[in-house]
């Protein structure tokens, strides 16, 4: 906010390669456990992965169901449920890695992060199809 406040046009030209870097960033970062922790992650992937499932898909639930309940708008509906189901697990896999030094506790971590990026697609995608019956 500073940057853009003091130099709006920098902040403007920087904008796509800047979130074209952090996409790169998470997508190395998530490889990389997944390439070191290769053996770990199978090893509990089925029981991590269920767990991470269900948490994602109760979040992005709830998080889109309760707004639309006490009749909030549907578009901030949309923002809360992909904010409730979106973690960031790269800062999680951070952590786990250089704070606890603990290769372990970055698998929960990396298989939450790559199934939210499955659903929240599955998610905007739903949100977003035509209805089958209007004619195109």
């Amino acid at each position: 906010m500073v940057v853009r406040h003091f130099a709006g046009a920098f902040a403007a030209r920087a904008q796509t390669p800047i979130k074209l870097f952090s996409i790169a960033l998470l997508v190395g970062l998530i490889g990389a456990v997944l390439w070191s922790q290769w053996g770990i992650l199978v090893t509990f992937a089925a029981t991590v992965g269920v767990a991470c499932l269900a948490f994602n898909l109760v979040s992005m639930g709830t998080g889109y169901a309760l707004p639309l309940a006490i009749r909030l708008p549907r578009k901030q509906a949309i923002a809360i449920a992909m904010e409730i189901g979106i973690h960031n697990g790269t800062l999680a896999i951070f952590i786990a890695l250089n704070v606890l030094d603990n290769n372990l506790m970055s698998v929960p971590a990396a298989i939450y992060s790559l199934v939210m990026f499955i659903t929240a697609g599955v998610f905007a995608w739903w949100l977003t199809r035509k209805p089958q019956d209007q004619a195109p």
